[in-house]
């Protein structure tokens, strides 16, 4: 099987930087020859002497050449496989100890005369999907699970969490803000970001940014579009089971009752004699029910997270429903003294 000469990555693990590797021409008797580059912004450049074999898997072994000063550099061991993408993924190690992982992508540039030339001058494309959500209630379990779907499909990519806290950000990769979350109280911010080399060293990133006074979104980006569309509807999937269907109706519509509030306060003008006591009306009416969005978005926002409860209690579930039941109803009750009052003047 055939392999493309030229090859730029990057390496991850106890050493971590960009990789070039470029095999000799001709392949002899099946066995490949080549030099490595490595350009680790600690140690600087590395060279390597490297031979191996391909078949299903790229099997490498490489002796040091030039290294800097002072670095000691050991004979290096690599495997990897061709992903369906045409990408070299796999792991790496070295005599002195080191080890890690890699990706690698062809880089060879077609003339007109090879195969796949025309395919070469297509434009390199990025797909992107947004979801938009309701009001959510995410609580540990919840979490957990929302973790283990942004993580699939990513092999080297680490979840990383950002969340506000006694009113400072804080930015942790997702294993240390699980061991921290039980310590953590209810949070109103919280974004779960994660990204990886794709094909045409370009990232595939997904990230969840959830905010109570604002919007709660997950963004889906990839140069395969079929990755980015059910990424993005599986991740959305999941959350909209923590959705919260009567507050994320009201912020989207308004509350049916303070609809009827309103239309009720048009029909019943005509009742009201004098001209200054309708307006007192209106004025009445307007200003509970601005009393009543601010109520809403005070003690009812879109987004209440609770990293230290496995699972909501039973007035955890039902509580943003009632109080925004109570509240409403509240509201009519002090819209009709109101009226009250002004036709019995």
């Amino acid at each position: 099987m055939a392999i493309t000469r030229r090859w730029a990555g990057h390496i991850y693990g106890t050493n971590t930087g960009n990789i070039y590797l470029e095999f000799d021409d001709p392949v002899v008797d099946a066995q490949l020859t080549g030099t490595l580059r490595v350009m680790d912004p600690q140690f600087g450049l590395g060279t390597y002497k490297v031979k191996g074999t391909f078949a299903d898997v790229l099997a490498l072994t490489g002796t040091p050449t030039a290294s800097r000063d002072g670095t000691v550099a050991g004979d290096i061991e690599a495997q990897a496989r061709l992903t369906d993408e045409g990408n070299l993924r796999g792991d790496w190690k070295s005599t002195i100890g080191t080890a890690g992982t890699f990706v690698l992508y062809p880089h060879d540039l077609p003339t007109q005369e090879q195969p796949g030339a025309d395919n070469a001058k297509l434009p390199e494309q990025l797909f992107t999907s947004r979801q938009q959500l309701g009001a959510l209630r995410l609580y540990a379990d919840g979490i957990k699970e929302l973790a283990r779907d942004i993580q699939r499909d990513f092999t080297t990519g680490r979840v990383i969490v950002t969340y506000i806290v006694r009113g400072t950000e804080v930015t942790k990769y997702l294993e240390d803000f699980l061991l921290e979350a039980p310590t953590l109280g209810q949070l109103r911010r919280f974004k779960l970001h994660i990204q990886e080399p794709d094909a045409h060293a370009i990232n595939k990133v997904v990230t969840i940014d959830l905010n109570a006074f604002g919007n709660n979104d997950v963004l889906v980006q990839g140069v395969n579009e079929l990755w980015v569309v059910g990424k993005a509807e599986t991740i959305a999937r999941t959350l909209r089971s923590s959705e919260s269907a009567l507050v994320t109706n009201y912020k989207k519509f308004g509350l049916t009752l303070n609809q009827l509030l309103f239309l009720a306060m048009l029909v019943l003008i005509p009742a009201i004699d004098q001209i200054w006591y309708r307006a007192a009306f209106v004025v009445g009416v307007i200003l509970l029910l601005q009393f009543l969005f601010w109520l809403h978005s005070k003690f009812i926002p879109v987004l209440i997270v609770h990293p230290s409860n496995p699972s909501p209690s039973l007035f955890q579930r039902l509580g943003p429903s009632l109080i925004s039941w109570l509240i409403a109803a509240s509201s009519a009750l002090a819209a009709s003294y109101l009226f009250m009052i002004l036709t019995t003047k």
